[in-house]
Order: structure tokens, then C-alpha cells, then sequence
């Protein structure tokens, strides 16, 4: 068994409603547009034609974070396939729709939505201070999604017991991710979902509250020096997020950072 080398920084992000007033000016154009692949404000037949450039030929062509997230309209956190192209080609000839940011979610929605747009923002703070974009880890989301569930029914306790996380890291990882990386790290916490009640009837959040609270949250770690240190360091090799709605109204997350692996 290797021996991980955990990190713990524990963040609350417990402002009232969602602690957002709005999208930052200069990063307004980085709000999703469905099926804008080229993040230039309109959907075109580019858009469709980018997305199988970077799919034929990832050498040379590819995605930005926040192209990434407006280009995945067809089977929503599925990843970037033709479907993709064909569902914006179809919406320009008038033969389907696109996504509706504004329908209202499931609970299971919500925490695969807040996670995958959490690690989109945080990738694209990288990108705008000059580093490489995050890599997803398909484990890091299933280590994620374990811990989160674990800070959901006891906050304090999860956050600091020490053997209750390896356990939870064994139980998520392979022996062959081990091979792949020597750092992991984790950040945690619970943003108060906006205007949102599980348990009161059906949610009624939506995918524009999500992505206002991802991005508020994603702000907050970068601010946080020690916290940005962690996800913008340069040995930073990939990233993996989990989400889950608690019944006290919260989205408790976790954030699975590996570093890469020295040579």
C-alpha cells in the first residue's frame, strides 16, 4: 500500500442564498451558452466543427474549460463525444433544442452539475494565471462523492478524522491509480443552496443558480491563498470533485487534487 500524503484545508462557504450578486464583468462571457463551443457568444456551425477538430486531432485543437462546459449539451457530464456536434448541427437547422439552463433539477442533478462546474471554473482560474488546465479524475469524482456523502451526515467529524479518509480513498482507488500519482489533496466544504428546500416538495434550483454558486465558491478558493496554493500548484496533474445535498439545505463538496507523479 503506498502511503498518501494528504493535505487538508477545510473551507465553509456559508454566505446567505447563494453569496453571489451577479457574474463578474470580465467574466461574463464565460456564463455557459449552450453549444458555444468557441466561447464567442453566438452558436454557429463552428461551434459544431470545433468540437470534432478536437476530437480528430487533440494535438492540435482543443476546448476550454468553459467551452467544455457550453459545448456538452447532449447527455449533460457524459464528456464531449460527436453526439455533441450532431445535437448543435440539429438546433441550427431547426430540428432540435439545446439545453435549458433555466429547468429545474433533481437532487442528483444538482450535486453532478455543482461538481463538474466547480472543477470547470477552477481549471479556468488556472488557464487565466497562466498554468495548464486541470485533467478530470474519474476516481477523484468517485473519492469525491464518498467524502462528500461522509461531510454531509457529520460535517466535523469527516473533517477531521484522518483514518475514516484513507479508508475512503482505499475503497475508491485501484492499486493502478496509485502507480499514476504520489500527492493527494483535499479541499471541503458546504455553500448554502439559493432559495432551495430538498424536502419540501420537488428542488427548485436550476442550472443558472449551480453555475452562480460553482463560480462563487471556485472565487472563494482562489482568493484563499493557501487554498490556491493547493490547486494552482504546478505539480498539479489532475482533478476530481464530489457533491451531495444535505438536509439541512447545503451542497457539501469535496475536491480531489493529485499531483504528478516524480520522477
Amino acid at each position: 500500500m503506498k502511503k498518501l500524503i494528504s493535505a487538508i484545508a477545510a473551507i465553509v462557504l456559508a454566505a446567505g442564498g447563494t453569496g453571489v450578486t451577479g457574474v463578474l464583468a470580465e467574466e461574463a462571457a464565460h456564463s455557459i451558452v449552450y453549444g458555444d463551443a468557441d466561447c464567442d457568444g453566438l452558436v454557429k456551425m463552428n461551434d459544431a466543427v470545433l468540437i470534432m477538430q478536437c476530437l480528430s486531432n487533440p494535438d492540435k485543437y482543443s476546448l476550454t474549460a468553459p467551452g467544455k462546459a457550453n459545448a456538452d449539451v447532449q447527455d449533460r457530464y457524459g464528456g464531449i463525444t460527436p453526439a455533441d456536434a450532431l445535437a448543435i448541427q440539429r438546433y441550427l437547422l431547426k430540428q432540435g433544442g439545446l439545453p435549458d439552463r433555466y429547468t429545474e433539477m433533481s437532487e442528483e442533478q444538482t450535486e453532478s452539475a455543482f461538481s463538474a462546474y466547480l472543477c470547470n471554473w477552477l481549471s479556468y482560474y488556472r488557464q487565466t494565471k497562466g498554468k495548464e488546465a486541470l485533467a478530470f479524475i474519474p476516481e477523484g469524482d468517485t473519492y469525491g462523492s464518498i467524502r462528500a456523502a461522509e461531510l454531509a451526515d457529520n460535517f466535523e467529524s469527516s473533517g477531521s478524522d484522518r483514518d475514516n479518509m484513507n479508508s475512503a480513498v482505499e475503497t475508491a482507488f485501484s492499486g493502478s491509480f496509485y502507480d499514476q500519482y504520489d500527492l493527494y489533496s483535499e479541499l471541503k466544504g458546504r455553500p448554502f443552496l439559493s432559495e432551495t428546500d430538498i424536502n419540501e416538495g420537488e428542488p427548485v434550483v436550476n442550472y443558472l443558480d449551480i453555475e452562480e454558486i460553482a463560480r462563487s465558491s471556485a472565487e472563494q478558493i482562489v482568493e484563499n491563498e493557501s487554498l490556491w496554493g493547493l490547486i494552482g500548484s504546478d505539480i498539479v496533474a489532475g482533478i476530481g470533485a464530489g457533491a451531495k445535498v444535505s438536509d439541512d439545505g447545503r451542497i457539501y463538496f469535496t475536491i480531489f487534487v493529485a499531483g504528478k507523479k516524480q520522477q
